[in-house]
Order: C-alpha cells, then structure tokens, then sequence
C-alpha cells in the first residue's frame, strides 16, 4: 500500500518540479510536508523519492539526525502480510456486524411480542375482580356478595332463609311443599297427633331415618325433615331425629296439625291420594288374577273375542300403561279393529279392567292429545281404532277418573286434535 502512494507522489513531483533540490522542496511542500523537514528530508536522502518516503513514515525530520534506516521491500511478501491485514480486518468487521445486527434483530422480536399481546377485555377485568373479592371474602362469600347488592342495589332485600323466619311461617311452608306426596303428609300429622297426645313417650319422640317406613314414605319427601325440626326436633347423628322433652310445644303441635289439616284439602293431596288407591288395587288385581281359577276363565274368555293379531309389518301398535311400576302391555290391530277388540284384550289381562273403564271408576286416556282428556269407552266402543286416531299407533293409559268424570255423562273438557278419521267430524 505505501508503495503504491509513494510512487504516485513521486510521479506527481517530478511531473511538476523535475529533480531539483529546490524544486524537490517545492514539490514536498505542495504535498503538505513544510520546507525545513522537506530540506531535512533531502538532505538526508539525497533523493525526492527517499525524502517523500522518508516523511511518510516519520512525519518530520531534524536536520541534526542521520536519516533513518530505510526498510528493504521483498514485494511478494509485503503484498501477502497486506493481504492478510485487510482480510482479517474484514472478518473482524463482519463479526461485528454481524453481532450487531442479531442483537438488532432479538431486540426487535422482543419489541414485536410485546405489542401483540392482547389487552385484558373489559369483562375478563371485571372477572378477575370478582375473583379477588370472592378470595378476600374467605369464609363469607354470600356475606360479601350482600354488600355489593346492597351497595348497587339499595332497594333489593335478600330474602331470609327458611330456618330463619317465623315458626308459623316455617310450618305452613312445609306442609304447602309436602301437597303431593299424601303419604308423607299422613306420616307426619300421626306422628305429631301421637305425641299431642302423650308428650312423655319417648317413642313418640324419636325418628329412625333408616326405617323401611321413613325411607318409603318421608325421604324423598320435600320439606319432610324440615317439617320436623320447625317442631324443634334436633338431629343426633345423620340416622335420627329427637325431640327432648322440655322442647315440646303444645302451640307449635297444634298449628303443625293445623297446617297438615290444610294440606289434606288440596286438589294436589287429593289426586296422590286417589292414585296411591289405585296401585293398591292394581297390586291385589294382578296378584288375584294369577292365582284365582275363576279369574283365569274370565280372562280366557275375554281374550277368545280378540281379533288374530296381524303379522308382519301390518298393523297398528297399541299400548297400553296400567300403574306407575309396571311397563306397558303393547299388541298390534288392524286399521279397521275396533275400541272394543281393545277392551277384550285388556280384560285378558286382568278381567276386571274393562268393567272399571265402562262405569268410569277408571279412565283411559289418549296420551297423543293434548289436553288430556278421558276417552267414553261405553260411547266408542264401537267405533274403529282408525277412526279414533288409534291407527297406525295408540298410546293409552288407565288412570283412576276425577270426581267430574265419574259424577257426568259428559265432561266439558275439548279432546286434542285426533289423527284419526274422526277428527273431520269434530
């Protein structure tokens, strides 16, 4: 490289000045040197181009110096160390850029991450808050929560919990809740008359929780237990209720019995009670057909004015639910069978069925309609399944008739609409 800028100068020196000391002193000094090291400089080389070289490499020269040794040139080997000096500093300057701009490039990514991530929504803060008042509030989250009502909603009362409301009220409550379970209504006013009446039997005063008769009649009963303890019953354990002699309470005895009293007037306690009769006859009806003789020829007898049932895929599927634990009995007929093939089959079943359907002590029921209403088996006997829109499927059921049904001819109650033939005509 010095070599290079060396002959340049000198080209341009003696272009100019030609080898004069005089001139070679001009021609340094047009090149930046001053007079005094450029005549130094000659004097101590003796030569323009040794004086250019000299003061390249040193600068300045005092004239009292001996001139510097010069360095010997091999060119091979300057131009190979030249080489080597620009290609490693080239390296170093790419390693550093190249740092430089993975630096740049992380630093930038980090940046771009972070303006991506989404902003909580409104909602989620308003989630995260009702999070750290529900942990805040610890044992009494509904105590908190009343207050937050309270505070936006001044007008709002939360109402009060059963156990925590008058005596009267609480009994009233029960029994209302108890309506239709009538077996747990008649459970509870004898247990209450009994001990009304002799308040110093202990038996009187105990409740096993894990009798056959408490689980039948009282435990899926609701407001039954609760019943018990608005009469100041306790529990002892998780099988029992006791209620100690010193807590019995003649008021809350007569207004418990009072309150069943009500209950026992409901439409609701009366229909649980009406259906409560009829599985107790359906149980002795179909245990008395299957070990009675005389049951067994009138069953016969009935099922020999059947129609053949259709084979095939021919045919319509009755059935027929008799009872709430029982599944139903299903038999196919033809479009053109009548109401009476199906009474006959029923009597099959058990022969007393069709004599309750036609005095209606029983009613049966389209289950297709709505609303529901009883069907007049004396009336349609006669009448086609097709017709009565029995055909091609019937869903019936035998239930036990309102006091309505069973003190009219008639009932004022619209059947739904039919499918059958005789809907036309309605």
């Amino acid at each position: 490289m010095f070599r290079k800028l060396r002959e340049r100068l000198t080209d341009a020196a003696n272009a100019v000045m030609g080898t004069d000391d005089e001139q070679g002193v001009q021609a340094l000094q047009s090149m930046g040197f001053s007079a005094t090291d450029a005549r130094n400089a000659l004097a101590n080389t003796g030569n323009l181009d040794r004086a250019a070289e000299l003061l390249l490499a040193s600068g300045s020269i005092p004239s009292s110096s001996p001139p510097p040794p010069m360095p010997t040139y091999n060119n091979n080997n300057h131009q190979t160390d030249t080489d080597s000096a620009l290609n490693q500093a080239l390296q170093e300057s790419l390693q550093a850029a190249n740092a430089e701009e993975a630096r740049q490039l992380e630093a930038a990514q980090k940046e771009s991450a972070a303006q991506k991530k989404p902003l909580p929504s409104a909602a989620a803060s308003r989630a995260g808050q009702a999070a750290v008042l529900r942990a805040a509030a610890g044992a009494a989250p509904f105590t908190a929560n009343k207050s937050t009502v309270c505070a936006h909603h001044p007008e709002v009362k939360v109402p009060k919990r059963l156990q925590n409301k008058p005596k009267e009220e609480q009994l009233l409550r029960c029994a209302d809740r108890m309506k239709s379970f009538p077996r747990a209504v008649d459970t509870i006013y004898i247990a209450l008359t009994s001990i009304q009446k002799d308040p110093d039997n202990d038996k009187f005063r105990k409740i096993d929780k894990t009798t056959a008769g408490y689980q039948r009649s009282l435990a899926n009963a609701p407001g039954a237990e609760d019943m018990f303890k608005a009469m100041n019953f306790t529990s002892r354990g998780k099988d029992a209720l006791v209620l100690s002699r010193d807590r019995v309470d003649p008021a809350l005895l007569y207004l418990g019995i009072s309150a069943l009293e009500t209950t026992q007037q409901t439409p609701e306690y009366k229909e649980g009670k009406q259906m409560l009769l009829f599985e107790k006859q359906l149980r002795s009806m179909f245990d008395s057909s299957d070990i009675s003789e005389q049951d067994a020829i009138k069953r016969a007898n009935y099922m020999s004015k059947c129609p053949s049932e259709p084979t095939g895929g021919r045919g319509a599927l009755i059935s027929v639910k008799i009872g709430s634990d029982r599944e139903p009995f299903r038999r196919k007929y033809d479009g053109d069978d009548t109401l009476e093939d199906v009474l006959n089959w029923l009597g099959g079943v058990a022969p007393d069925i069709p004599d309750k359907l036609m005095t209606r002590e029983w009613s049966l029921i389209d289950l297709n309609r709505y609303p529901i209403a009883p069907t007049d088996c004396e009336e349609d006997r006669n009448k086609t399944l097709q017709y009565l829109g029995l055909f091609p499927s019937g869903r019936l059921e035998i239930v036990p008739s309102s006091e309505a049904w069973q003190a009219t001819k008639s009932l004022d109650v619209k059947a739904g609409s039919s499918r059958g033939l005789g809907a036309a005509s309605h």
